[in-house]
């Protein structure tokens, strides 16, 4: 090799270097740099967060409500007013998914908004239960279902069913000569809505969510009896919390606003007997407040102040022939008290709840929501 053409591509060398150290000087300058590293940053660290606040507005909301269905058509009950306001949108209800979640409307804990799928457009919706204005949830469109709120009302967790092949034939009658195109770019599994941002966080590695015990924690089921804590923030599963294993049974877990105390139901053994137990989270040990036969004693719920625990006991109808819901609530210093009759929904206050009754229609069994003082004994139907 002659010394000239060594010459020229060390000169070539030289030149390239100074011109990417140049380059690199004008990028730095220009600030690109910058977010190029802010980017790379919060890729890397915060993987599953989107950030999609520049056309979020959450709807103003001071009054309570309770969401109702009239021939697929979603109300709200205001519970100040004691009337039902009629929103004419379509919605789904009942249909769900075990640990996945509801196409049910779901109230906020604090009774301030409804979460609902339009069954239309299949987007998922956050309305006010005092003014009706309602927004779209960004990137929700073909939800499937709503899995819960945080406890203190923050935040809305919300789940997309994957779409496979062989999720795309299923059903009694499937047309196997017609191909079946599939998005790319589609979404699945569960995504978590801070509502006063519009901050989204997808919560990819977990499965299944049994509760939701706050605004940044989820509680999932692993090896079909343990539960686990996952906090979506900073994307850590808590294995020690909750010790042992709950068995076969345990659900209905319900959180008080702090996260502080839950109760749920067990079983020592199952189709036999059931329990309701009230404990300081995480703890599996606490008070037993009813026992019963299976299915006796269900739908457990803690009021705001965590003093009272409303549930359902079951008991047989003349009237209907069958076992409905009887209202029971016990509070730290009583005994277990029958009140009424209905299955708890929501508490609207420490003294209000919004339950479900068993009623007569047409000399059929029909259900009818309504709202009940604890003080009073008063039932207000919702109509």
């Amino acid at each position: 090799m002659k010394k000239t053409e060594v010459s020229g591509r060390l000169i070539s060398f030289f030149i390239g270097i100074v011109a990417t150290l140049g380059a690199g000087f004008l990028i730095y300058k220009s600030g690109v740099a910058t977010s190029i590293l802010k980017v790379a940053q919060v890729t890397t660290d915060s993987p599953a967060k989107v950030e999609n606040t520049k056309n979020w507005a959450l709807p103003k909301s001071t009054k309570q409500g309770y969401p109702d269905w009239d021939n697929g058509k979603l109300s709200i009950f205001d519970t100040s007013n004691k009337v039902l306001k009629n929103t004419n949108i379509s919605v789904a209800w009942g249909s769900g998914e075990h640990e996945k979640g509801e196409t049910t409307p779901e109230p906020s804990p604090d009774l301030l908004y409804t979460a609902y799928i339009d069954t239309n457009t299949q987007d998922l919706w956050i309305m006010s239960n005092e003014t009706l204005e309602k927004t779209k949830v960004p990137e929700s469109q073909n939800v499937t279902y709503i899995t819960g709120w945080s406890p203190d009302s923050k935040v809305l967790i919300y789940y997309f069913a994957p779409k496979s092949v062989s999720s795309a034939k299923e059903g009694m009658i499937v047309d196997f000569d017609v191909a079946e195109k599939f998005d790319k770019n589609a979404i699945s599994g569960f995504f978590a809505l801070d509502i006063k941002t519009g901050a989204q966080t997808r919560i990819y590695p977990v499965d299944n969510i049994v509760a939701v015990l706050s605004n940044s924690e989820v509680i999932t089921r692993i090896q079909e009896d343990k539960l686990v804590i996952f906090d979506f923030e900073s994307f850590t599963a808590d294995y020690s919390s909750i010790k042992g294993k709950f068995g076969f049974g345990p659900g209905q877990f319900n959180f008080s606003r702090d996260g502080s105390l839950w109760t749920f139901i067990g079983s020592n053994t199952p189709t036999d007997d059931m329990y309701i137990t009230k404990a300081e989270f995480p703890n599996k040990q606490g008070t037993i407040i009813d026992a019963g036969g299976w299915a006796d004693v269900q739908w457990p719920i803690l009021s705001p102040d965590g003093k009272k625990v409303a549930y359902q006991r079951a008991e047989f109808s003349d009237k209907f022939k069958s076992n409905i819901a009887a209202l029971w609530i016990v509070d730290d210093s009583k005994i277990p008290e029958k009140l009424g009759m209905g299955r708890p929904l929501a508490w609207v206050d420490n003294d209000n709840l919004i339950i479900d009754q068993t009623v007569d229609v047409a000399g059929r069994m029909a259900s009818a929501k309504a709202l009940f003082s604890i003080t009073s004994k008063k039932v207000i139907t919702f109509k």
